[in-house]
C-alpha cells in the first residue's frame, strides 16, 4: 500500500486520542445536562404561589425604595435652595448615587447568596432598607441625602437575589409567570411609593394638626416613615415564612460532583472575580446582561426626568405640577402596570415568541418617547382631557416596558451556567446599578442643560425623550445578537463549551 495514502486514510494515534476525549466529554455533558433536568423532579409540580408572593415583596420593597422620594426630591431642593434650572441635575444626582452604591456591592451580594443562601442576603437587604430611609427622612443638605441613599444601596443586593430565588424554586415552565409576577409587584411598588410620599410629603402643611411637631423641621419625615413600617412588614413576613431555595443548588452541586469543590470557594473578593471573568467570556450572558441594564437605564432616564419635568413650571415647557399631583401621576402609570401583567403580557406569551415581544416593545418605547413630553399639549383641554391623554400615554409607555423588561429575565436566567444563576443576576444587578446611577445624573444634565441653552426642538425640553428613543433603537438591535440563542428563551441553556467544562472541574485535552 502506498505510504502517502495510508497517511490520508488512516487516523493518526493523536487524533484517535482527539476523537475518543471529544466523544467522552459530548457524553459527559449529554449526562449532565440531563441530570440539570432531573433536578427539577425535587420541585412541586404546581406553582408555588405562597414562596413567589412573599419574594414580590420583597422585590415589591425595592421598587417602592427606589420609586419613594420621587414626587418630592425636586421640592427636597427647592427647600435646600437650589434654583430650578439646577434642580434637574441635582435630583439625579440623588436618585442615582442609590444605584452607584448597589453597583459596587451587587455583584458580591450574588455570589454571597451562592454560598450562604439567599434567605439571609435578602433579609439583610430588607433591613438595611427600614436603617437608610430613616436616614433620608431626616436629611437637611444635599450631601446627607445623598449618604443616605448610598447606605441603603451598600446595604442591599435583593434586586439580583429575588430573581434568582424565584428561579430556583419554580420550575421551568413557570418561570415566565414567576417573573411576571416580578414585574407585578414592581408596578405595585410604583404605586404606593410615589402615592404615600406625595400625599405626605410636607405634613405640617397638608395636616394642621402636626404644625409645630417634629414634622414641620423635617418635611420629609413621614413618608420615610411610612416606608420603614412597610419595610418592616415585609420583614417580619419574610422571616417568619419565606424557606430557603438552596436545596435545588445543592442538589444540583451534588450531581455534577461540585458539592467539595464550593465547600472549599470563600466568599472574598477574589473569588467573586474569578467567577466574575468566567461569566464575561460568555456571549450569552454579556448579550442578556447588556439588554437588561440599557434596558433598564432608558426608563429610569425617562422616570426620573418625567419627575422633574410634572414639576417644572409651563413657562419652560413643563407640567407645573405639585408634589400631589406628581403622586397621583405615578400612582396612575403603577395601576397601569398592574392592570398589563394581569390581562395583556400574559397573553402575549402565549401567541408570540419572547424574542419577538422583546424587540415590538423596544420599538414601541422609541415611539412613545418621541412623543412624550407633548403631553403638556394637552393643559389647555381641561383637566379631564389631560387625565386621559396622561393614562393612554401611560398604557403604551409602560406595555413596551414592562414586555422587554420580561423577557429580559428570561434571557438572563437562561444564559447562566449550572450553579451560577446567583452571580448571573448579581452581574445583571451590578450592571444595571452603574447603569441606573449614571442615567438619573446624566439625564437631568441633559434636561438642565435644555433649559438654560434655549435651542428649538428636538434640542429643547424634548432633548431627553428623543435620546431616550434613540436608546431603545439600540436595545432592539442588541436584542438581535441573542438571535442565536433565540431557543433559549424557552429552554434552558446548558452550552458545551469550553467555559462550562472549566466551572464543572473538567479539563478537555487537546
Amino acid at each position: 500500500m502506498d505510504k502517502s495514502l495510508s497517511s490520508t486514510t488512516a487516523p493518526s494515534y493523536g487524533t484517535i486520542e482527539i476523537e475518543t476525549t471529544i466523544k467522552k466529554d459530548e457524553n459527559h455533558i449529554e449526562t449532565n445536562c440531563q441530570k440539570i433536568e432531573d433536578t427539577e423532579d425535587h420541585l412541586p409540580e404546581s406553582f408555588p404561589l405562597l414562596r413567589v408572593v412573599i419574594v414580590c415583596a420583597i422585590f415589591m420593597c425595592e421598587s417602592f425604595m427606589f420609586a419613594l422620594p420621587i414626587p418630592f426630591v425636586v421640592f427636597m431642593l427647592r427647600d435646600f435652595g437650589y434654583p430650578e434650572e439646577d434642580r434637574g441635575l441635582y435630583a439625579g444626582i440623588i436618585l442615582g448615587s442609590f444605584c452607584f452604591a448597589q453597583f459596587t456591592c451587587g455583584f458580591y451580594f450574588g455570589s454571597l447568596s451562592d454560598r450562604i443562601g439567599r434567605r439571609p442576603v435578602l433579609l439583610f437587604g430588607l433591613f438595611g432598607n427600614v436603617i437608610s430611609v430613616l436616614a433620608f427622612g431626616f436629611s437637611k443638605n444635599l450631601y446627607m441625602a445623598i449618604a443616605s441613599r448610598m447606605i441603603s444601596g451598600f446595604l442591599n443586593g435583593n434586586s439580583g437575589v429575588t430573581k434568582t430565588y424565584v428561579a430556583e424554586i419554580c420550575r421551568h415552565k413557570h418561570l415566565s409567570r414567576a417573573f411576571n409576577y416580578l414585574t407585578l409587584a414592581w408596578g405595585v411598588g410604583q404605586i404606593f411609593g410615589p402615592m404615600i410620599s406625595g400625599w405626605t410629603a410636607n405634613a405640617a402643611l397638608r395636616f394642621p394638626f402636626l404644625e409645630g411637631t417634629l414634622f414641620q423641621s423635617f418635611p420629609y419625615l413621614l413618608p420615610c416613615i411610612l416606608g420603614a413600617i412597610f419595610q418592616l412588614i415585609i420583614f417580619t413576613m419574610a422571616y417568619f415564612f419565606l424557606s430557603e431555595s438552596k436545596f435545588k443548588r445543592e442538589k444540583l452541586d451534588e450531581e455534577l460532583g461540585r458539592a467539595e469543590e464550593e465547600k472549599k470557594i470563600g466568599v472574598g473578593w477574589k473569588e467573586t472575580i474569578h467567577v466574575l471573568l468566567v461569566l464575561i467570556k460568555s456571549r450569552s450572558v454579556v448579550v442578556a446582561v447588556a439588554c437588561y441594564g440599557l434596558l433598564l437605564f432608558d426608563c429610569l432616564l425617562v422616570d426620573e426626568i418625567v419627575a422633574v419635568w410634572l414639576s417644572t413650571s409651563t413657562q419652560h415647557g413643563g407640567m407645573g405640577f405639585d408634589s400631589k399631583q406628581i403622586g397621583t401621576y405615578y400612582s396612575i402609570n403603577g395601576g397601569i402596570v398592574i392592570f398589563l401583567q394581569i390581562f395583556i403580557i400574559p397573553k402575549l406569551g402565549d401567541y408570540f415568541r419572547q424574542i419577538a415581544i422583546f424587540k415590538t416593545g423596544c420599538l414601541l418605547l422609541t415611539v412613545v418617547y418621541i412623543f412624550l413630553f407633548f403631553q403638556n399639549y394637552f393643559l389647555s383641554f381641561g383637566a379631564f382631557i389631560l387625565w386621559l391623554a396622561i393614562c393612554i400615554f401611560a398604557l403604551f409607555k409602560n406595555g413596551g416596558a414592562s414586555s422587554v423588561y420580561i423577557a429580559s429575565l428570561i434571557m438572563l436566567n437562561d444564559s447562566s451556567p449550572p450553579g451560577k444563576l446567583g452571580a448571573v443576576n448579581g452581574l445583571s444587578m451590578s450592571t444595571a446599578s452603574i447603569l441606573r446611577a449614571i442615567a438619573p445624573i446624566f439625564g437631568g444634565f441633559l434636561f438642565s442643560w435644555s433649559l438654560s441653552a434655549h435651542y428649538p426642538y428636538p434640542f429643547d425640553y424634548h432633548f431627553v425623550t428623543n435620546f431616550a428613543a434613540g436608546l431603545s433603537c439600540v436595545i432592539m438591535g442588541i436584542g438581535f445578537l441573542y438571535r442565536a440563542n433565540e431557543e433559549t428563551l424557552s429552554t434552558p441553556l446548558v452550552q458545551p463549551d469550553e467555559e462550562l467544562d472549566k466551572m464543572m472541574g473538567r479539563e478537555v485535552e487537546k
